[in-house]
């Protein structure tokens, strides 16, 4: 007998069924509200509350100052170590696209915004600095070589930047409305990056699809 893959009783998303763990950038309230509207009718009070979780799920698992989420996380938001993926490094890139995509969907801001703010100043200082990126802890300090696993896991410096600056880009559809300036300067960068090539060019530009998707605004809801 299998587990299901959402929790009955919180309604957040499980990384895998047979855990009590999830990962910030699975929850996706956007999607949530269509899965009530067009989904099964004796589904749709379930994820009409799933929608209203995910959202504070963010809030949660977010760093209150830097913005950044764990990869992995436990029910109440602290980062969850199975294998070193604790730190905001790849899978966790993706919250503050979801938050950008949710924002222009939905706009229904119970402080979510404050995310967005938060980690594209943080991540200010390298749009003007040509040098690869640390890997950082969720409370902006760098990781250190004696916190990854025996096996060199997470690596001290970000291996998917297209992937990491393409989803500090889609984060603007929600500081746009807040700091145009900021807004403006990941957008800038983000239209100057080159896709990527070689051995990690399908994360990478798997997000810029995305990013570009969304801040073209054809990434829609409805195309009626």
């Amino acid at each position: 007998m299998g587990f299901p893959c959402l929790n009955q009783k919180n309604t957040y998303i499980k990384f895998v069924s047979n855990r009590r763990m999830t990962d910030p950038s699975y929850h996706l309230p956007h999607f949530y509200q269509l899965y009530a509207k067009y989904g099964n009718p004796e589904d749709s009070t379930f994820f009409l509350k799933a929608e209203k979780e995910a959202r504070k799920y963010w809030l949660k698992s977010a760093n209150a100052k830097t913005g950044l989420t764990p990869e992995y996380a436990d029910y109440d938001g602290k980062p969850y170590d199975i294998d070193g993926h604790w730190t905001f490094f790849s899978d966790a890139y993706r919250t503050a696209a979801n938050i950008g995509l949710d924002w222009i969907w939905e706009h229904k801001d119970i402080g979510q915004s404050q995310i967005a703010l938060n980690i594209q100043k943080f991540f200010e200082i390298y749009l003007n600095i040509d040098k690869e990126i640390p890997v950082f802890k969720i409370n902006g300090q760098p990781l250190r070589k004696e916190e990854q696993t025996a096996e060199g896991f997470p690596p001290l410096k970000v291996h998917h930047p297209i992937g990491l600056w393409s989803t500090l880009a889609q984060a603007s559809l929600v500081t746009n409305d807040f700091d145009s300036i900021l807004s403006l300067k990941y957008l800038n960068y983000f239209w100057n990056l080159n896709l990527r090539r070689g051995k990690y060019r399908y994360y990478d530009n798997l997000l810029y699809f995305f990013a570009l998707l969304a801040l073209s605004g054809n990434y829609q809801k409805d195309w009626s």
